[in-house]
């Protein structure tokens, strides 16, 4: 089992140096597949020690920071959540190759042979232990593929959220050919029978129904997020079309008092700041109407406890920032918004480091750990996107990663759902690329700013409700058309 660990490891190191990053990582998935004989998502017990050496060969380049920088360099800001079915979809039902216990349990083994470390130095090792641990979590669910017989659009989109553009499918089963998935999404392919787009009187059209798109604008938010350009090609019943034609059904189809969350993030992507069109209805509308609309909807009773349109609003002022447009009107009016929502999400947080389980209704801690991996990987999510750079270092926004690393490698063989499982492993991604990574590649560590964050972060993120929220207590999770189970609302907890 070691000459299997070293070998994996060694191949792969020399690999790194020879090939590009994307041959190198395409290259080690052959390699764990080969040496497991058997596809990423088999679950045969007879080779389950093979597989725990492959996993400690899998985190010792993981931790890395070289490899760790390239594999999921990404999954850097500005990535945005695309909306979470996972109340109506069950996940794949593949089980989890593990990680050797004995390291976990190491990571964790307290002895009193050393002396107590000094504060810096503590602080230095919890953020190494937590480094690991993240990375070690992204490295095993990465070895995992969804295949287009059991697994639908929906549930390829939110296996892209996780890992990005690197992100393959297998075509026609466990065992089949691995294949790009935003090329198989693009080609309209069908995935467990199911195809996204089709032609009405001639005109590119999109399907919203159960395991397609779950809101209007789906789609074209996965390709913005991806970066993938206006000319790239989409075929429809052998029609040829491109992203631009796609950009143009969704201005089509704006409606006032719909949700519009996907399209204002496609639409910051792809459109220019002062743009303006019509809709079928011969309506005009801009950028800033679409944000002014979704700062007006409620965040209670939206999809997902409301953190997509959360996601939405922020990946808007965000863009704005990075094209260094003036913060004003209504996006000064959403900057202060999404900070009011900065402070009321951390006054909810329990003390395990996960959220509320009732999202923002308010205080909530059920021991169910599909339901807190649902509503923590969605809040936590939205934070290590969202929150300024100065509050990266809030050591509350730290335990929140660390529950749901600590989550996802204690219980690597749940059957989870794969909408939960996405955003979670997504809020990893984008805290190793705004923390850690960023952090080996700074030139010096400058300790007294890192504490001045922390001070200010703690002032500015205290708990107080903001006025954004609405009063009443709702908890509805509709996230796509005919989910009678999501549709729910639960009942409040109580505030402790």
């Amino acid at each position: 089992m070691m000459r299997c660990s070293s070998l994996v490891k060694y191949l792969t190191q020399t690999m790194w140096t020879r090939l590009s990053r994307g041959g190198a990582i395409f290259v080690l998935i052959g390699v764990l597949s080969l040496a497991l004989g058997a596809p990423a998502w088999s679950d045969d017990s007879e080779k389950e020690a093979t597989s725990d050496a492959i996993d400690a060969a899998v985190e010792s380049l993981l931790i890395d920071p070289k490899f760790s920088a390239e594999l999921f360099k990404d999954q850097r800001a500005p990535q945005k959540t695309l909306p979470d079915e996972e109340e109506a979809v069950a996940g794949d039902g593949g089980s989890m190759p593990a990680v050797a216990e004995e390291e976990v349990e190491e990571e964790t083994k307290e002895t009193d042979e050393k002396p107590d470390p000094a504060p810096d130095d503590a602080a230095e090792a919890d953020t190494d232990a937590l480094k690991k641990k993240v990375r070690t979590a992204l490295g095993v669910y990465y070895r995992r593929h969804l295949n287009t017989r059991d697994h639908t659009p929906w549930e390829v989109f939110h296996q892209i959220i996780a890992f990005g553009p690197e992100t393959l499918v297998r075509k026609g089963g466990p065992q089949g050919e691995k294949v790009d998935a935003v090329r198989w999404l693009c080609d309209n392919k069908p995935s467990r029978g199911m195809q996204l787009m089709h032609l009405e009187r001639g005109k590119m059209a999109l399907r919203r129904a159960k395991g397609v798109q779950g809101h209007y604008g789906q789609f074209l938010a996965i390709l913005a997020q991806r970066d993938i350009p206006r000319d790239y090609p989409i075929e429809i019943d052998g029609r040829k079309f491109t992203v631009e034609d796609l950009i143009r059904t969704e201005q089509r189809t704006c409606r006032a008092g719909e949700e519009l969350t996907f399209k204002l993030m496609a639409f910051m992507h792809y459109l220019e700041p002062d743009a303006k069109w019509k809709n079928d209805r011969g309506e005009t509308w801009t950028i800033e109407r679409v944000l002014r609309d979704e700062i007006g909807s409620p965040i209670r009773g939206a999809a997902c406890g409301g953190t997509h349109r959360l996601m939405g609003i922020s990946y808007a002022v965000n863009r704005r920032k990075e094209l260094e447009q003036p913060i004003d009107g209504e996006y000064l009016r959403a900057d202060k918004y999404l900070r009011d929502y900065h402070r009321y999400a951390f006054s909810l947080q329990n003390e395990d480091g996960s959220f509320s389980t009732e999202w923002f209704a308010g205080r909530g801690n059920r021991e169910i750990k599909d339901r807190k991996l649902q509503t923590t990987g969605h809040i936590t999510e939205w934070l290590a996107y969202s929150v300024p750079e100065e509050h990266l270092s809030d050591p509350r926004m730290a335990k929140a990663i660390d529950f749901l690393a600590t989550l996802l490698l204690e219980d690597r063989r749940a059957e989870w759902k794969i909408g939960p499982l996405g955003h979670s492993l997504h809020a990893l991604a984008l805290y190793d690329e705004r923390v850690f990574i960023a952090g080996e590649n700074e030139t010096s560590p400058v300790a007294e700013e890192t504490k001045a964050s922390t001070v200010e972060g703690d002032e500015a993120l205290s708990d107080a409700e903001p006025d954004a929220v609405d009063a009443e207590k709702q908890t509805a999770e509709v996230d796509e058309p005919g989910d009678q189970e999501a549709a729910a609302s639960t009942e409040p907890a109580k505030l402790k």
